[in-house]
């Protein structure tokens, strides 16, 4: 069984979205590379960042704590991070919900 392979719209229309596509999303906003990422959240290396980001982390799910450390770092909030358009609108970055929650 592949980890985040129910998808959630990020604002309604984009089916592609998923747990990687937001933490690329977020990071990206951030404007940290993987590597900036890494060295910023206490226990997260290269390797699983770039494996949760394109779903290939064979199932292994962060810890709360860990989804907490990269919502921190990436200034989003881990509800969404882990549920994205189901979280809510409350949840939903203010960046996203100015551009319509649309990437």
């Amino acid at each position: 069984m592949r980890a985040m392979e129910i998808k959630y719209p990020l604002g309604g229309s984009d089916l592609s979205d998923t747990f990687g596509a937001r933490l690329r999303l977020a990071r990206e906003h951030a404007r940290l590379t993987i590597d900036q990422a890494t060295s910023r959240v206490s226990g997260l290396s290269v390797k699983r960042l770039t494996n949760m980001e394109l779903g290939t982390d064979n199932g292994k799910s962060p810890d709360m704590v860990m989804l907490q450390r990269i919502a921190d770092v990436y200034q989003v909030k881990a509800m969404w991070l882990c549920a994205g358009a189901l979280a809510g609108d409350k949840f939903m970055p203010e960046w996203l919900r100015a551009k319509g929650g649309a990437v």
